[in-house]
């Protein structure tokens, strides 16, 4: 599903391209099916972090609230790579008289950017934190398996 939804993100960017130079915000259908399809590859993103942070009573020995919270942090700074950072650079700037574009520095949309690599750092401690507690885990049930094999056995 993930890569039909990308070949046909593709394909609705070659069909905006092949039409136009510069991309614009407007009724265009070919912009409205990049659109969509650029927002229905996060989704699934989405989704998982939904069941992640919100599914608590089925997995008692899931993330912890920490843990959760580096999660839906890196989640909502996420949101903002929802939509691609031409269509922000339009939105944000209507006119070209106030000097923002994707190729000015310290821009708007840099300020996106610099949001965006905030969430990766996120995700990244969210991560982290999931790896040192599974690896406890991991240990303390190899202890306790060689515990139990080595009682058992008789002298």
């Amino acid at each position: 599903l993930y890569v039909l939804l990308f070949i046909l993100y593709v394909i609705s960017m070659i069909l905006e391209v092949r039409d136009r130079n510069v991309m614009y915000l407007n009724s265009d259908p070919y912009i409205l099916l990049f659109m969509s399809f650029f927002a229905l590859q996060r989704l699934p993103i989405f989704v998982l972090v939904l069941v992640i942070i919100l599914n608590r009573e089925s997995h008692p020995e899931g993330p912890a609230k920490s843990s959760r919270a580096l999660l839906s942090v890196g989640a909502l700074l996420d949101l903002i790579n929802a939509f691609p950072l031409t269509i922000w650079s339009l939105t944000i700037c209507k006119s070209e008289a106030c000097g923002c574009s994707i190729f000015s520095v310290a821009s708007y949309v840099d300020l996106l950017h610099f949001l965006y690599f905030l969430s990766q750092l996120f995700f990244f401690a969210f991560i982290r934190a999931e790896f040192q507690r599974n690896k406890d885990e991991c240990r303390f049930m190899f202890l306790r398996d060689q515990q139990t094999q080595y009682d058992t056995k008789p002298f």
